[in-house]
């Protein structure tokens, strides 16, 4: 009998998911602006992705002849090819246009926006899931305990790290640690796992005391099961949507400690890191706008996705949205 009861309930759970997968592609698709997200999200990831493949030159090759070039510039390059015996087959001509300009150093714009879309969202998407892998957790524990002591400890120590600003606190962190990708990871992760473990207590305090948790305790489910069972996944819904709108916080702070010097470093590329190389050439002062723009534009188009996509995905989950509409 109790087998049974419980392949019940996992079967009307696995229905659920079902549904609500159906939901949310259904609501996407409906709103015109979380569409748009999706569609500009999908693409940034696309390219990250096959990046190599996309480039038309190589991001990282300087060509100091050509540096400073204005977009849509055409220029004629010497070609050496090592491979040929024949010193008279060596040196070849080739015409390039370079679509978005080049920088200082003669790179490629448009290649180098492209490349550093993988780092960029590599660091978007890493810390967002330190964050939940450190904030959901502990937020389940202090919700589950309600009240009690473990569930003062950990909301205090949540508002030890909510007194200071996020980027103040990781331009410590970083100074202390120095620059490096590594460092960018724990420095933005430490700053927002608290706003993870926040909202998953206030679900799971709601939660707990639902009929389907005092059902599973009456049949003797253990502390971990209820949590992660039973809890965590009807708390997916507000953490699903703040993870979305979340990615789009750890770009802005790369970029930001990147644009301070203490973010990517050479040779990676991200965005950051172009605008704070950029900025060191006065590029607006020179009439070289398109060195700072593109870069610029790749965040404001990343972080607007986001959002987009994040406004949508409340709208579709939040019951009080569904209501209001």
């Amino acid at each position: 009998m109790e087998k049974m009861e419980k392949k019940v309930v996992q079967e009307m759970a696995e229905v659920k998911q079902k549904n609500q997968v159906r939901e949310i592609i259904k609501g996407i698709w409906e709103r015109p602006l979380a569409l748009i997200g999706f569609i500009v999200i999908t693409i940034f990831l696309l390219t990250a992705l096959f990046a190599p493949l996309l480039v038309p030159h190589n991001p990282y090759s300087m060509d100091l002849p050509n540096r400073h070039l204005p977009p849509m510039s055409q220029v004629t390059r010497t070609v050496v090819d090592y491979t040929q015996e024949d010193p008279d087959l060596m040196f070849t001509e080739e015409e390039v246009t370079y679509v978005l300009g080049t920088d200082h150093g003669g790179r490629c714009i448009l290649s180098r926006v492209i490349m550093g879309a993988r780092l960029s969202l590599m660091i978007g998407v890493v810390v967002v899931v330190i964050r939940f892998v450190l904030g959901v957790p502990l937020g389940l524990l202090a919700g589950f305990s309600g009240g009690r002591f473990t569930d003062s400890l950990i909301m205090r120590i949540a508002d030890g790290f909510v007194v200071f600003p996020d980027l103040l606190l990781a331009l410590g962190i970083m100074a202390v640690r120095g620059p490096g990708i590594e460092n960018i990871f724990f420095a933005l992760a430490v700053t927002g796992w608290t706003g993870v473990a926040r909202i998953t207590r206030a679900e799971t305090l709601s939660l707990r005391e639902r009929d389907f948790v005092q059902a599973s305790r009456a049949l003797g489910a253990t502390k971990g099961r209820i949590l992660f069972r039973h809890i965590l996944p009807n708390a997916a819904a507000p953490l699903l949507v703040m993870a979305t709108l979340g990615l789009a916080g750890p770009i802005l702070g790369e970029a930001a400690l990147s644009f301070l010097g203490l973010g990517a470093q050479p040779p990676q590329i991200s965005w950051g890191r172009m605008i704070a190389q950029a900025r060191s050439q006065s590029p607006i002062i020179r009439g070289r706008w398109w060195q700072m723009t593109f870069p610029g534009l790749a965040i404001f188009f990343v972080v607007m996705g986001f959002n987009l996509l994040g406004d949508g995905l409340r709208d579709i989950l939040d019951p009080r949205m569904k209501g209001g509409g």
